[in-house]
């Protein structure tokens, strides 16, 4: 049978582990990574949601969402 308290050792360690991950990840993206980068990701979901048909960024499994115009 496995120690109870080592199960709480694991817990602990993932608890730990997760936390310290997310901490990391909040500061890379509020400080290392620049506003620009977010900017080009906006814009290339602009693309891809695109309502203009014949744009290369088209998707026809979105066409649903596209109000015509």
């Amino acid at each position: 049978m496995i120690n109870p308290t080592r199960l709480w050792g694991y817990f602990f360690a993932v608890v730990v582990a997760a936390t310290i991950e997310l901490v990391v990840k909040i500061i890379f993206l509020d400080l290392v990574l620049d506003l620009k980068i977010w900017q080009n990701f906006f814009a290339y979901c602009a693309k891809v949601f695109s309502v203009d048909q014949y744009s290369p960024y088209f998707r026809h499994d979105f066409k649903i969402m596209v109000i015509p115009g």
